[in-house]
């Protein structure tokens, strides 16, 4: 009678060795197929989703995220494959080479880059940004030449919280940065297996870059106030408060920026349409997310409207809107078109935490200057 409980006390055991023994087996089987991937799979196969650690549990995020690397020479041709959940704006060595936001389903952006590229040290840095706060950002950087490089997202690269001219520069000390979280290679989450499908229409190819179109009227307040004349800002414009509506004067199709008095820092609401729009009704077009050190803000999407309506934490001087070249207007406003709401968040009868964050940061705005206190 003694017998059986020994056998099965030996059957169990003999499973549970098996299973630390296999344990091992797989771990080095999983690791296996993730480098077969990153040799032979799609571009990126070999970079990792990063993004910054979480914060102080804003809902909505902005911030920086930059590699230097090494040229011994002028490079033949460079690509970067790249694609960002929730938006993205890409620099090489200071200058802007593309911006989007996420969709499902869509192919990676890859823009020609080696025209930007030079002897010595170079930097690749993106602006990342989440409505949600939480994302992932993927790039894959392909050298070609007498001495080629490949480059991708990694636990290599560093984050920065605040904006400043030496971010962008090759080599530029950047104060306070921070290491990434690195989620996975792909295939991870709701993001899959990457792909391409040629190649991408750089920003400069986009927008025609003449300074933009700067509104050349604007109206503050929520009330009928007249609308008053604007100059382009500069460093003497006066503020024109923290709502206003701008308006073109004619439908325009393009790239919505925004001018703050300040380097604080910012968050706002930001409307769009061909009529003036009704905050206390509508749903914004998009979240606006600024870090400190920047004075503007610039959408990730190009839109068709004529005014804009921006309720925002800090006192705003200006705007303007980077137009969209004619010839890519139509097919800029099909591929950004958003997919389940603003900015990948399902269009649900509530409202999305970082509307709500920032609602009630411009309720306390309002009572400090009511004088009810903080």
């Amino acid at each position: 009678m003694a017998r059986q409980p020994v056998r099965a006390l030996l059957g169990s055991s003999r499973a549970w060795l098996l299973l630390v023994l296999a344990l091992p087996i797989l771990a080095l089987a999983e690791r296996g197929l993730h480098r077969a991937y990153a040799a032979f799979g799609p571009p990126t196969a070999a970079a990792k989703w990063i993004w910054a650690e979480p914060g102080d549990g804003a809902a909505g995020v902005s911030f920086f995220v930059f590699r230097d690397f090494e040229l011994a020479g002028f490079p033949g041709r460079a690509r970067i494959s790249c694609r960002a959940d929730e938006a993205y704006f890409l620099y090489v060595n200071g200058e802007l080479v593309g911006a989007d936001s996420y969709r499902d389903g869509e192919p990676l952006a890859t823009y020609e880059v080696g025209y930007l590229l030079g002897p010595g040290t170079n930097r690749v840095a993106a602006e990342l940004r989440s409505g949600r706060g939480v994302g992932g950002f993927l790039l894959d950087l392909q050298v070609e030449g007498a001495e080629p490089l490949r480059l991708v997202s990694d636990e290599s690269w560093s984050v920065a919280r605040t904006y400043s001219a030496e971010l962008l520069a090759p080599a530029g000390s950047v104060r306070e940065v921070e290491a990434p979280r690195v989620w996975s290679t792909p295939p991870v989450g709701r993001w899959g297996l990457p792909r391409v499908e040629g190649a991408t229409p750089g920003f400069a190819e986009r927008v025609a870059v003449d300074g933009g179109i700067h509104a050349p009227r604007a109206r503050s307040g929520v009330s009928q106030e007249r609308w008053r004349k604007l100059a382009p800002p500069d460093v003497s414009s006066p503020p024109l408060g923290h709502t206003v509506t701008f308006d073109w004067g004619e439908e325009v199709v393009g790239y919505a920026n925004i001018v703050f008095g300040r380097k604080e820092g910012a968050k706002a609401l930001v409307f769009a349409g061909l009529e003036p729009p009704d905050p206390a009704v509508e749903r914004p077009a998009a979240y606006l997310l600024n870090l400190p050190g920047r004075k503007s803000w610039s959408d990730s999407t190009p839109r068709r409207f004529r005014y804009l309506t921006v309720v925002a934490t800090a006192e705003m001087v200006g705007a303007r809107v980077l137009p969209v070249v004619e010839k890519h207007a139509e097919s800029a406003l099909r591929a950004t078109a958003p997919h389940g709401g603003v900015f990948g968040l399902e269009p649900i009868g509530l409202r999305p935490p970082v509307e709500d964050e920032i609602r009630s940061e411009l309720e306390r705005l309002a009572s400090v200057a009511a004088g009810e206190g903080v």
